[in-house]
């Protein structure tokens, strides 16, 4: 099956990825009948020399498959091929690599260029148990279950199914390095570099900014769990800590606690920075002042957001002790940070 070139119309492109995924299924008529069109569009678009090459290789095609297979001979001809002449071919239901568009509810809204576009970049990664992906731009969840976790840190943030989309970068500049594990048995995934998923995205400012505000939770999660919440607690744990935190996205310069300010709550670090007085961070996966979470006191420093903002995860005074009152294993922690 013909590999389509860089000069070739984007309708030939279509055509001939589509023709090659349906061959590799075994779908040889389809994907005979996908050739044949190529070979149109290919006369459509004014090359008339890409499109005689493609009709011989057509037709060497027909007569192969006519001679091995034991059902009547092949009697698709070229003339025989009705194609429109001005509108795209249709989107078939699963496009070249397997990736089934149905499921994936968070780029429903993207237009068909944008889904051929993506179609063409993907790289399909099947990944058996516990093994996983490191670098990513964006990534959609083909089959099976995945989990988010650090990069350094064997701690699951969450889980995916089937559908699910991830950025490797929310609406900060900076990001925490994750990785997608399979957690059930192998997955498949697809995913795209970061540089085809910002270019074919920023066309679409509605969806980039939904799936980078998604991204920003996965990030101030991953990064969450990056200290003592990552080594002291198991899964179940956390995952009911987290579920009673609020993100926060502080842009760069929020002041978030004052020297002699009442203690304000939990704050737990995800991305970004913030700054303590002149000189000192909080780094990822460290609580503020986690000496006032059980003896509430004044705040020693300012505590304020760094170039570039920060996500964070808070809660109030009262639900910081509700959560002190009714978890050992969380006020074990605090005991030792104290």
């Amino acid at each position: 099956m013909p590999r389509p070139f860089d000069s070739d119309a984007e309708d030939v492109i279509w055509a001939l990825e589509t023709a090659e995924a349906l061959w590799r299924r075994d779908d040889r008529r389809d994907a005979l009948v996908w050739l044949g069109r190529a070979v149109d569009f290919a006369r459509a678009a004014s090359q008339p020399d890409r499109a005689e090459d493609l009709a011989v290789v057509f037709q060497d095609l027909s007569r192969f498959e006519s001679n091995r297979s034991t059902s009547p001979p092949m009697s698709v001809e070229l003339a025989d091929i009705e194609i429109p002449r001005h509108d795209p071919p249709p989107l078939p239901h699963h496009i070249p690599g397997g990736l089934d568009w149905d499921p994936i509810a968070a780029l429903a809204d993207l237009p068909d260029a944008a889904k051929r576009a993506f179609a063409r970049t993907v790289s399909i990664e099947r990944l058996e148990c516990d093994e996983e992906i490191a670098s990513f731009g964006m990534a959609v969840v083909v089959d099976g279950e995945v989990g988010i976790a650090p990069t350094i840190v064997d701690a699951f943030v969450e889980r995916l199914d089937k559908g699910s989309v991830i950025l490797g970068l929310g609406t900060l500049r900076h990001a925490n390095p994750l990785r997608l594990v399979a957690t059930n048995g192998a997955a498949k995934v697809a995913i795209w570099d970061e540089a085809t998923t910002h270019r074919t995205l920023s066309e679409f400012a509605a969806v980039e900014r939904r799936l980078r505000l998604a991204a920003d939770r996965h990030q101030a999660l991953v990064g969450a769990v990056m200290g003592s919440l990552g080594d002291r607690l198991d899964e179940a744990t956390r995952h009911e800590v987290m579920s009673r935190l609020a993100l926060r996205h502080l842009v760069s310069g929020t002041v978030f606690a004052e020297p002699g300010d009442p203690f304000p709550g939990l704050l737990l670090m995800g991305a970004g920075s913030i700054e303590l007085g002149e000189s000192d961070q909080l780094s990822p996966g460290e609580f503020l002042f986690p000496h006032l979470v059980l003896t509430p006191g004044r705040c020693p420093t300012r505590a304020t957001a760094g170039d570039g903002g920060a996500l964070v995860l808070v809660a109030d005074r009262a639900t910081t002790q509700e959560l002190i009152l009714t978890m050992p294993s969380l006020l074990e922690v605090f005991t030792e940070l104290s």
